[in-house]
C-alpha cells in the first residue's frame, strides 16, 4: 500500500461557508488515497465541531473573543514551540487553510516562520462591498507573496494571474453542500420566490425587492431569508426572516421556493448555488463570471442582461412562467481537493 502524506486542517473561523468548505475538504480527504488528515484545528464554538472525527480534532480556542484566546495568543507569539506541539505539527508539516480567518492567520503566520509550509483556498480577489473581511490589501499581501494558491473559480485565477504571473493555480469549483434536513417545520407560504444568505450590499437584496415591488406578482410572495441590515418599507407580500438560519431550515426554504434569485451586484462565486442546481430548482443569476461557472450547462438556469431592474424582472417573470426541466442525467465532472495538493508540486506523485 502506498504511503499517504499527512495534512493537517486549520480553519479558526466560525460559521458560515468557510465552516462548510473545511468541512468538506475533510471528507474529501478522508477518502483520500494520496493524503491522510494527522489533524483538524479548529475553535471548541464552530458550528460545526461535533460533526468531525473528534480524534482527528484539536481545538485551539474556546471562541474569538475571550481571555483565554488572548492569553494563549501571547503564549504562542513567545514560544511558537509550544503551538507546534499543541497542533501536532513539525517543521516540514503540510497545513491546508481552507478559508482566512482573523485569528487563524494569526496562527499561520507563526507556523510559516517555524518552516510549516502552508497551502491556501483563497475564495475572493478582493473584499465585499458591505464586508469587514478580509480586506483587499491583505488578499492582495497574499497573492503576491504566494508561490501557490487553490481557488474556487477560473474568473477570480485570472484576476490572480494578472496579479502575480508566476503562481501557480489549481481550481476547486465550489462544493456542494450536504445539509442536514430535520422534521423540525418552518412555517412558509405557498408560493414564493426567494432570496437566501447573508445579507450584504454587494448582493443586490434592495434591487431585488424594488424588482419584486414593481412586478405587482400577487400571486407570489417574496421571502429574503438570512443574517444581516435590510432596509424595506412594509408590505404583505414580503416576508423576512432575519436571523442566522439552521441547515434545515436552508433546506426546507430552497426546496419549496419557485425560485432561487441571486441579484448579485459582485461576486466570485455562491456557496448555495451549487446546492440549489444539485436540487433541480430554478435560479435567477446576474451575469457575474463566477456565477456563470457555476450554473454552466444547467438547464433551470435564468440569466439576467444586465443588472439593472428591467433586466431582473424580465428573468424572474420567465422563470416564473417557465417549466422545471429534468435534471441533467450525464454525471458531471468532479475536480478533488487530492489534484488540487498535486498541482502545488510540494508533493511527488505515486
Amino acid at each position: 500500500m502506498e504511503d499517504r502524506t499527512p495534512i493537517s486542517i486549520v480553519y479558526l473561523g466560525r460559521k458560515g461557508g468557510g465552516a462548510r468548505v473545511t468541512k468538506n475538504i475533510t471528507e474529501e480527504l478522508g477518502t483520500s488515497n494520496r493524503f491522510f488528515i494527522a489533524s483538524i484545528c479548529i475553535r471548541s464554538d464552530n458550528e460545526l465541531a461535533k460533526e468531525y472525527d473528534q480524534s482527528k480534532v484539536i481545538n485551539l480556542f474556546k471562541g474569538l473573543v475571550d481571555i483565554s484566546t488572548f492569553l494563549k495568543i501571547i503564549k504562542y507569539a513567545i514560544a511558537p514551540k509550544k503551538l507546534l506541539s499543541e497542533m501536532q505539527l513539525s517543521s516540514d508539516s503540510f497545513c491546508l487553510i481552507p478559508m482566512i480567518s482573523p485569528l487563524g492567520l494569526f496562527i499561520e503566520t507563526i507556523l510559516s516562520r517555524q518552516g510549516v509550509r502552508i497551502i491556501r483556498l483563497l475564495h475572493d480577489f478582493e473584499k465585499h462591498p458591505g464586508d469587514n473581511w478580509p480586506p483587499s490589501i491583505l488578499i492582495r499581501h497574499i497573492v503576491k507573496r504566494s508561490n501557490f494558491l487553490i481557488v474556487l473559480s477560473y474568473g477570480i485565477a485570472d484576476r490572480i494571474k494578472a496579479m502575480n504571473p508566476e503562481i501557480k493555480l489549481a481550481i476547486y469549483p465550489h462544493p456542494v453542500f450536504d445539509f442536514t434536513e430535520s422534521s423540525d417545520k418552518l412555517v412558509i407560504p405557498k408560493n414564493y420566490l426567494l432570496f437566501i444568505g447573508r445579507i450584504r450590499k454587494y448582493k443586490g437584496v434592495e434591487n431585488l425587492i424594488a424588482a419584486f415591488e414593481s412586478m405587482k406578482l400577487n400571486e407570489f410572495q417574496l421571502v429574503i431569508a438570512g443574517e444581516g441590515k435590510l432596509k424595506y418599507k412594509k408590505d404583505s407580500r414580503l416576508i423576512s426572516i432575519n436571523r442566522w438560519l439552521k441547515e434545515s431550515e436552508i433546506v426546507a426554504l430552497i426546496q419549496n421556493s419557485e425560485a432561487v434569485v441571486f441579484p448579485y451586484i459582485e461576486a466570485s462565486q455562491s456557496g448555495l448555488l451549487p446546492y440549489c442546481v444539485s436540487e433541480n430548482k430554478k435560479v435567477v443569476v446576474t451575469p457575474l463570471p463566477g456565477l456563470l461557472e457555476q450554473i454552466a450547462g444547467y438547464k433551470n438556469a435564468f440569466i439576467t442582461r444586465d443588472f439593472d431592474l428591467n433586466s431582473l424582472i424580465y428573468a424572474i417573470r420567465t422563470a416564473i412562467s417557465a417549466e422545471t426541466k429534468s435534471k441533467n442525467n450525464e454525471t458531471p465532472i468532479t475536480i478533488n481537493i487530492d489534484s488540487c495538493l498535486l498541482e502545488s508540486g510540494l508533493f511527488t506523485k505515486k
